[in-house]
């Protein structure tokens, strides 16, 4: 009989690689969204007028100009990014694919000079 309770054991273990083809063909999708929008998402917030500049690897500057309090801009390029921001202190957050990111300086009109990551 045990015999026979192990051939039950992969019958009833059969879906499960069946749900894990699901799973990879899910994962599969995903993947191919992600190809499209590739790159490095860089996101800024910001509590006042900032100027900021952001140039990504292959040197094309994605965004320069004054950014208002309660702007989000939302950025895809290749890091490393090469950023300049007139006032650090205006800068409330800042993400690099979904990782919270520090500025190097936080003083107020403190005008910073940095690459991520």
């Amino acid at each position: 009989m045990d015999s026979g309770a192990a051939v039950v054991e992969p019958q009833a273990g059969t879906p499960e690689p069946a749900d894990e083809a699901a799973t990879d063909s899910a994962d599969s999708e995903t993947g191919a969204a992600m190809a499209e929008t590739s790159g490095d998402r860089l996101e800024m917030a910001f509590s006042r007028d900032c100027w900021i500049r952001v140039v990504d690897a292959t040197g094309k500057r994605l965004v320069e100009g004054v950014q208002s309090a309660g702007d989000r801009v939302s950025l895809n390029g290749e890091a490393p990014y090469r950023l300049t921001v007139g006032d650090a202190a205006a800068v409330s957050e800042m993400t690099l694919n979904g990782k919270t990111e520090t500025l190097p300086g936080s003083g107020s009109g403190q005008v910073l000079r940095f690459s991520l990551p």
